[in-house]
C-alpha cells in the first residue's frame, strides 16, 4: 500500500540493489502505486489516494499519470491550491493532455482565477476540439461575466458535440430567459429535460413558463 512503511523500505532496498538508474524498475513501482492509488480514490479515500500517489513518485518524480492522480486526490480533498500545482506539473511533463488542462481550468475557475482558466480550457481545446468540459466551463465563465452571446455560443457547441449534457440546454434557457425569449427558454429546458427529468427547479420553471407561453 502507498503509505505502508514495508513497501516503502522494499521499494529502497529494490532501487538500491538494482541501481538508481533502473527506469524499468522504477515505472514498475510507479505502476503498481498508481493502480493502488486508483483503487483508494474510487473507494473515496483521498487520504490513502494521495499517500500512494506520493509513494509512487518517490520512485518517478516525472510520471504526468501519478501527478494527474494526486491533482484530482487533492481537488477531491478539497485541497485546491495543492491541486493547481500538481495540474501544472503534470502538463509541464504531458502537455498533450487535454483532460488534464480541463481538470486544471475547472480548479483555477473555482478559485476565482477566470484568466488562467481561460488560457487552460483553451490548451485542451487546442489539442482536442470535441473536448466538451472545455466548451462548458468556458461558457459558464463568459456567463457569469456577462458576455451572454459568447456563452451561448460555447452551451451550443457543448449540446451539439453532447445533447446528453442537460444542463448545457438548462444553461441555454437561462441565456434566453436573461434575452426575454421566453418560448426560446421554454424550448431548451424540454431539450434538457429529455436527459435530465429529475432536475426539479428545471421541472418547475418549464411549468411556469409552458403556463406563460401557451396563454
Amino acid at each position: 500500500e502507498g503509505d505502508n512503511r514495508r513497501v516503502r523500505r522494499t521499494l529502497s532496498r529494490a532501487l538500491r540493489v538494482e541501481g538508481l538508474r533502473d527506469a524499468a524498475l522504477r515505472s514498475r513501482w510507479a505502476l503498481a502505486l498508481g493502480f493502488k492509488g486508483d483503487q483508494y480514490a474510487a473507494g473515496g479515500d483521498m487520504g490513502k489516494a494521495m499517500a500512494a500517489y506520493r509513494r509512487g513518485l518517490e520512485a518517478r518524480p516525472d510520471h504526468a499519470r501519478l501527478l494527474l492522480g494526486l491533482a484530482n486526490a487533492q481537488r477531491d480533498a478539497g485541497d485546491l491550491v495543492g491541486a493547481i500545482s500538481s495540474y501544472r506539473q503534470s502538463v509541464a511533463v504531458e502537455s498533450r493532455a487535454p483532460l488534464a488542462w480541463v481538470n486544471l481550468g475547472i480548479t483555477l475557475s473555482s478559485l476565482g482565477d477566470t484568466t488562467a482558466a481561460i488560457e487552460a480550457f483553451s490548451h485542451a481545446l487546442a489539442l482536442d476540439a470535441s473536448e466538451t468540459l472545455a466548451w462548458f466551463n468556458l461558457a459558464n465563465i463568459h456567463f457569469v461575466r456577462g458576455d451572454l452571446a459568447r456563452a451561448a455560443s460555447m452551451y451550443e457547441r457543448t449540446a451539439a458535440l453532447d445533447p446528453g449534457i442537460a444542463l448545457a440546454h438548462f444553461q441555454l434557457a437561462r441565456v434566453a430567459l436573461l434575452r426575454r425569449d421566453e418560448p426560446a427558454a421554454l424550448a431548451h429546458l424540454r431539450r434538457g429535460l429529455a436527459f435530465d427529468s429529475a432536475d426539479a427547479s428545471a421541472r418547475a420553471m418549464a411549468a411556469a413558463l409552458a403556463a406563460r407561453v401557451q396563454k
